[in-house]
């Protein structure tokens, strides 16, 4: 099915995906007329630091997560 997909199509909706996710470890989405704060408890697992919810204590300086 992706295949199917014309890639100046796909790299578009990469991009806007891209915008979109790029602020989530902060803990909220960007829609460009305005922000989608996410629910405090997808941060506090250790395993959702891997796909880009680190809990607010969290340190590193070398992390860099799934999404976006």
């Amino acid at each position: 099915m992706l295949e199917k997909i014309p890639y100046r199509i796909g790299a578009v909706i990469c991009f806007l995906l891209f915008l979109i996710l790029r602020p989530i470890n902060g803990g909220y989405l960007n829609f460009g007329t305005g922000r989608l704060m996410l629910p405090q408890e997808l941060y506090c697992n250790g395993f959702s630091a891997l796909l880009g919810l680190p809990n607010p204590g969290f340190f590193s300086t070398d992390y860099f997560s799934v999404l976006p």
